[in-house]
């Protein structure tokens, strides 16, 4: 099993809601970025909003290379690490 296939691993789904273990990267991503390298940056969270939409397109790159190291995500699991990005921007705050 390898690291793409743990962090696919899915921990609820529904028709609203998609979450897997990346999500949970997301979160502390979006702590980790507001807490240590947008402090004190005016708008942050355009900031932090625009470099998680960036990461989502990074990984739809990498994903069309035919690369192993990311997998096919649904539109949902795409909005939903978005979310919690800035979820965890907003609890770093």
């Amino acid at each position: 099993m390898t690291l793409a296939d743990i962090l696919n691993i899915i921990l609820i789904e529904n028709s609203w809601v998609f979450i897997n273990l990346w999500t949970i990267v997301h979160l502390f991503s979006g702590f980790i970025l507001i807490k240590y390298f947008l402090k004190g940056k005016k708008k942050r969270f355009i900031w932090l909003f625009g470099l998680l939409v960036l990461y989502e397109l990074f990984e739809l790159f990498i994903i069309s290379t035919g690369s192993s190291l990311f997998r096919v995500e649904k539109n949902l699991d795409i909005y939903w690490d978005v979310i919690a990005g800035m979820v965890g921007g907003y609890l770093a705050r």
